[in-house]
């Protein structure tokens, strides 16, 4: 499946990711600064190329939502922190 997921370096996101790309998903990630997702820091092995990374703003419109098309599903974490 492709997803896409916002808020992708919080701490729910990073393990989402970590499921998801065991499960041999491929995730359309977004996050609102690219260095704060250090792909390398999350031991994911060979998996980094089915990870693509958006750098946008989850909270405000914009052309990030275009890349939604063809994505199987949608996980949002963006807002209240838990």
């Amino acid at each position: 499946m492709c997803i896409f997921l916002t808020r992708a370096s919080c701490f729910l996101g990073r393990r989402l990711m970590r499921v998801l790309l065991r499960r041999g998903d491929q995730i359309l990630a977004v996050t609102r600064s690219a260095s704060s997702l250090a792909l390398g820091q999350l031991d994911l092995g060979d998996t980094s190329a089915r990870i693509q990374l958006i750098e946008a703003d989850p909270t405000q419109a914009g052309a990030w939502q275009r890349q939604i098309e063809g994505c199987d599903a949608v996980i949002s974490l963006a807002g209240e922190p838990v």
